[in-house]
């Protein structure tokens, strides 16, 4: 029990940061949008990229990596 609190405890910590806040809600909005844009086949290859590329950096932890990733994505995508 006293485990789990930890492990619980730690990962609320962890989204708690303004990085992981950042690359998880943008990444979740680019999602979203994503079928209902009209993008021409270059520009939907790189978002559909850049929000694998954000996935693996926010699987990984590296929340600033991810955040810079998904702002990347937001612009190309006019959010």
């Amino acid at each position: 029990m006293r485990k789990s609190l930890v492990a619980a405890s730690l990962g609320l910590a962890l989204f708690a940061s303004p990085a992981s806040a950042e690359c998880v809600s943008d990444l979740i909005k680019a999602r979203n949008h994503l079928p209902y844009a009209h993008l021409d086949h270059g520009t939907e290859t790189r978002a559909r990229m850049l929000i694998g590329k954000a996935q693996v950096e926010k699987m990984d932890g590296d929340f600033e990596r991810c955040s810079h990733t998904t702002r990347l994505l937001m612009q190309l995508l006019d959010l």
